[in-house]
């Protein structure tokens, strides 16, 4: 049958999906680093905590700058992490097809 194209909004739920996929992610590498989340943005972690299956629903890339990115979600389907440098605090964004998320995770 005909593949049916992905909308903003079916793009957009999908990386609410993935946002909510790579807090758990966050917070298990806080468990395994007394409570610190990863520091300066940095993303290199991720993939050792994500499932094989975490791909950008736009473009169906995995892994870092294709998935998710470090700093702020700026590119289609992709979520974003950004942290202090000190791992106490950290923000998750996403990013629909043209349009940001209006929907942040962390604390």
């Amino acid at each position: 049958g005909e593949r049916k194209m992905k909308t903003e909004k079916d793009i957009k739920t999908e990386v609410k999906t993935n946002m909510h996929i790579f807090q758990v992610a966050v917070e298990t590498y806080k468990v395994d680093h007394n409570e610190v989340c990863p520091r300066n943005s940095d993303v290199k972690w991720a993939k050792d905590y994500l499932p094989a299956s975490f791909v950008n629903p736009y473009t169906n890339g995995s892994g870092e700058g294709k998935a998710y990115m470090s700093g702020e979600a700026s590119i289609s389907g992709i979520v974003g992490f950004r942290s202090d440098k000190d791992g106490k605090g950290y923000r998750i964004t996403g990013f629909g097809i043209i349009h940001k998320i209006d929907m942040v995770l962390g604390y």
